[in-house]
């Protein structure tokens, strides 16, 4: 049934790419994101590369059969995103974004480029390898939407093997879109800290950190000895970024040590801790929260008379997304303190009346905790027992009145493990799979992936 549609691929490598093609997938157009060294060739296929497609490299002559108006609603659902996810490109590159201008005419090369790509090839479904959270990926979206192209989306879990798949990103967390493998996973005893926080201790840290700093200073005093800025204008500049980047990761967890205020864990408190940024979890989940400081500035107004909120770093955090106006505003919530790096994530979430979240994984520490939780974005666990969308007006009272029911936490949980598939699309979770295979993995995520192709549900969120 899948071979009849014509499918773009976003985000996948070869290994995927041929499991597409023996499941006789109509690849149309592949936007590429291959392994270093990989040099396959998909005959027949319109390919691009992930990094320069999401930097909105590639130009398409401008379409005379965009509707009247279509680029500019798709301005007003997308930009904002866009801008979140074109700043996170900049970021991984050093570069600096010179004007709003430039942003604008970017997002309008990439749409025009993205449509021309949907109409020439009469795209019937879009399917990414995840979220989109990079660069120029968000406005493809949102303009599959709007033209009426299904979209399906992947995104690796925390499971071992396992993946969530759903054809809207709002449907994140209620799976409305997709029916799910059915095959239920037994509930975790205990929270653990995710395999991506373990970045081993501040020894190795620093090595790293300043191996990093080194390197760039060594690279950077030979352009400047070299005199190769004169060939390459930019060249100096980025350099320079790049220097001052690697300081700033040198500083990850305490962009501003000077914030942070001494408190007490015996008071009435929320607890929220900050989310990595750039990253998915609030540039594309978030939505308007992907502004943290916006959460926590509707959170303050709501809570009971003499909470706080206690607000700790991301312990990856560079001072990138932290400058100095975001403290400036922190500080003007009355009631917002932002705590010591030191104190133990585990034990706010244990002492405080509720934890509040965009989508973070802290949340979901929080459920096995027996704490109440109020998300702000999407998220995978939005209908475990205990959790409340900020949309509900009662969600606090009913976060703070929340108390572990264990038999409704594992119902819950039951039900919602039965929406994953097997697989694994994403190589950075081979850690947490026993005997990782990349081909038997590539085989069992694709399969999910061509069975949601063809179940026949719609993408729509009810």
């Amino acid at each position: 049934m899948s071979h009849n549609r014509s499918v773009m691929l976003v985000g996948f490598g070869s290994v995927e790419f041929k499991e597409f093609a023996k499941a006789d997938v109509n690849v149309q157009v592949w936007i590429q994101a291959m392994q270093r060294g990989d040099r396959f060739v998909a005959e027949g296929v319109e390919t691009y590369p992930h990094f320069s497609t999401v930097r909105c490299e590639h130009t398409a002559p401008l379409r005379p059969d965009v509707p009247n108006g279509l680029m500019i609603d798709l301005y007003k659902e997308a930009f904002p995103a866009f801008r979140r996810h074109f700043h996170r490109i900049a970021f991984a590159r050093k570069n600096r974004l010179k004007s709003w201008g430039h942003v604008d005419c970017l997002f309008h090369i990439a749409a025009n480029f993205f449509f021309d790509l949907l109409k020439r090839h009469k795209i019937e479904t879009v399917i990414f390898s995840n979220f989109p959270h990079e660069g120029s990926l968000i406005i493809l979206y949102h303009l599959a939407k709007a033209l009426g192209i299904e979209t399906i989306l992947a995104m690796q879990s925390n499971f071992p093997s396992q993946l969530w798949i759903v054809r809207d990103i709002r449907d994140f967390g209620h799976f409305q879109t997709t029916n799910g493998n059915g095959q239920p996973l037994e509930l975790p005893t205990a929270p653990e800290t995710p395999f991506y926080m373990n970045r081993g201790g501040k020894l190795k840290k620093s090595f790293v950190s300043y191996a990093y700093i080194s390197l760039e200073s060594l690279k950077l005093a030979a352009k400047l000895l070299t005199l190769y800025f004169v060939i390459r204008p930019h060249a100096l500049e980025r350099n320079l970024n790049r220097f001052f980047h690697a300081i700033e990761k040198a500083n990850g967890g305490h962009p501003n040590p000077t914030a942070e205020e001494n408190v007490s864990l015996d008071e009435s408190f929320v607890y929220f801790p900050l989310h990595l940024q750039p990253e998915l979890t609030t540039d594309t989940w978030g939505y308007e929260y992907g502004d943290q400081l916006l959460a926590l500035e509707a959170l303050s107004r709501n809570l009971p008379a003499g909470m706080k909120i206690y607000v700790k770093e991301n312990p990856m955090q560079t001072t990138f997304m932290r400058e100095e106006s975001f403290f400036r505003r922190l500080k003007a919530i009355p009631n917002a303190f932002y705590v010591s790096s030191e104190i133990s994530s585990f034990e706010l979430i244990r002492r405080c009346s509720f934890l509040a979240t965009i989508s973070g994984t802290a949340g979901w520490e929080a459920c096995l905790l027996g704490k109440g939780v109020v998300v702000f974005g999407v998220t995978w666990y939005t209908k475990i027992d205990g959790v409340f969308e900020w949309s509900d007006p009662d969600c606090i009272k009913k976060a703070i009145n929340h108390r572990l029911d264990a038999a409704k936490l594992a119902a819950t949980f039951y039900e919602v493990s039965r929406a994953l598939y097997p697989g694994t699309v994403d190589r950075d979770y081979e850690s947490i799979v026993p005997d990782y295979n990349v081909q038997q993995e590539a085989h069992r995520a694709v399969s999910s992936l061509v069975s949601v192709l063809n179940d026949g549900r719609s993408g729509s969120v009810q």
